[in-house]
């Protein structure tokens, strides 16, 4: 991967609440299935595509987790046939059915206009990245802004641990961060969503792992 000089920058961040600061940590819940050896790491398969689920992993700075909730999400797909990973595809959801989308740092509304550069720090194989990104938030007043506050993220350490978008082939995997608006620790069931979409933009099913919400 090619290895470019990178910058902070300032940008204004969407949160899902008003108010955050105690970070929280999502665990498997209820019949979810654990990783064995791995009782914190929770997986499931839909539509042939293997997803690991890890809501206490995160060990940067508090910083981003106290606004943010990080998720490590590895995926692996056996084949046939490659899967398209965009991060609209991606939710946690609670038992209101309120959702907590992911936050791409470097599509924020404040954000430079361009990707920032920087090294990654994933794990992949038989991944092509995408060059660019799709914007959830594209707009100050866009419908899922209910919050903007200044705040100044090390936003360089997220875009190395992110899970990045792109095709993953079969045979390949890709492990990395997911960064949702703030859950809040008294939330308590959430469900973790992921649409399984082929290369062509078909959606081949749901994968759906059940996860508690604790400090």
């Amino acid at each position: 991967m090619r290895r470019i000089a990178s910058k902070p920058i300032s940008l204004a961040l969407v949160l899902g609440l008003a108010g955050c600061g105690a970070t929280t940590e999502l665990t498997p819940a209820g019949k979810a299935d654990r990783v064995l050896g791995a009782p914190d790491v929770a997986y499931t398969e839909a539509a042939g595509v293997r997803w690991l689920v890890q809501g206490d992993a995160w060990t940067g700075r508090d910083q981003i987790a106290r606004v943010l909730t990080p998720v490590r999400v590895r995926i692996e797909n056996p084949g046939p046939r490659p899967i398209l990973i965009r991060h609209g595809h991606f939710a946690l959801t609670d038992d209101s059915m309120r959702r907590y989308r992911t936050v791409a740092a470097y599509r924020a509304p404040d954000a430079m206009p361009q990707p920032i550069p920087v090294v990654r720090e994933i794990d992949a194989s038989g991944f092509d990245p995408s060059p660019t990104y799709d914007a959830f938030y594209t707009a100050p007043d866009s419908e899922a802004a209910t919050l903007w506050q200044d705040v100044q993220l090390p936003v360089e350490e997220m875009r190395r641990r992110e899970l990045p978008e792109g095709l993953l082939h079969a045979g390949g995997f890709v492990d990395g961060f997911l960064f949702f608006q703030h859950v809040p620790a008294d939330a308590g069931r959430i469900l973790f969503r992921a649409d399984v979409t082929s290369h062509d933009g078909i959606r081949l099913g749901t994968a759906l792992v059940p996860l508690a919400a604790h400090e």
